[in-house]
């Protein structure tokens, strides 16, 4: 009977007046997940440089907003992925809004508690989830799974999928009135997000430093410290890691 929240000021206010109602994902890779995709709305993506914060201010202003998020959420956040978070929301009836998670076209179904998925609150842009597909270099039918892969990736492969419960990455299946018209609108509500997403480094030393961020950055959360020495910190891990990156690419 309440209307989402518009603003982080009115999320904090729903957290205030019914703090079980608000959950988040806050396991370690899913915690530094949620402050990149702040840091994109705010236009401050990290860049190739040695910085993951590209302005101090916008990244100040991004930790203190899950701080303030996480000071409140219930206990079970701090061990849940997105899909998890799901999960503990089928049970908890209470659950009711969800600031940021990646996006499940199947959690709109009735039975998995009937989601409906917008953008953020600053309606722009977020940190890219999703999967591939390859072909296992084991396969002894390589061309027939390429071929396969191939079609799907099309335009009839992927219109197929969007209109039967799949998440296709083809746009012409997120305009698709069919594909939406089963899931309140998922593609449509969704879309600016999408295409305004920050992709994560395609590179070898990025695994390691999310989780080496996630971990500190989740652990700093629950201790409560402060915006200041969050960013210190997390700055001085993502640039030893691209720099030790940089050395090995030298060597």
């Amino acid at each position: 009977g309440v209307a989402p929240p518009g603003t982080w000021s009115a999320l904090h206010a729903l957290q205030d007046a019914a703090p079980e109602s608000v959950a988040l994902a806050l396991y370690p890779t899913d915690a530094i997940s949620c402050l990149l995709s702040l840091l994109v709305c705010r236009e401050t993506r990290p860049g190739e440089a040695d910085d993951l914060f590209r302005n101090r201010s916008a990244g100040l202003r991004a930790i203190e907003v899950l701080k303030r998020l996480s000071a409140s959420v219930p206990d079970y956040c701090w061990r849940c992925t997105p899909r998890d978070i799901f999960r503990e929301a089928l049970a908890r009836p209470e659950v009711s809004f969800i600031p940021l998670t990646f996006g499940y076209v199947g959690r709109t179904a009735s039975e998995q508690g009937a989601w409906r998925f917008a953008a953020p609150l600053q309606k722009c842009g977020s940190l890219l989830g999703g999967a591939g597909m390859a072909v296992s270099s084991r396969t002894p039918a390589a061309a027939e799974a390429a071929d396969c892969i191939a079609w799907y990736c099309g335009e009839e492969g992927q219109l197929l999928a969007g209109r039967n419960g799949g998440q296709p990455a083809g746009l012409a299946a997120w305009e698709d009135p069919d594909a939406n018209a089963g899931n309140d609108d998922f593609f449509r509500r969704t879309r600016r997000t999408q295409e305004a997403a920050w992709m994560r480094p395609l590179a070898v030393w990025w695994p390691g430093a999310q989780k080496a961020l996630g971990e500190v950055f989740a652990d700093m959360l629950r201790r409560g410290e402060t915006a200041g020495y969050m960013y210190s910190c997390l700055q001085d891990i993502y640039f030893r890691y691209r720099r030790t990156s940089d050395r090995q690419v030298g060597s």
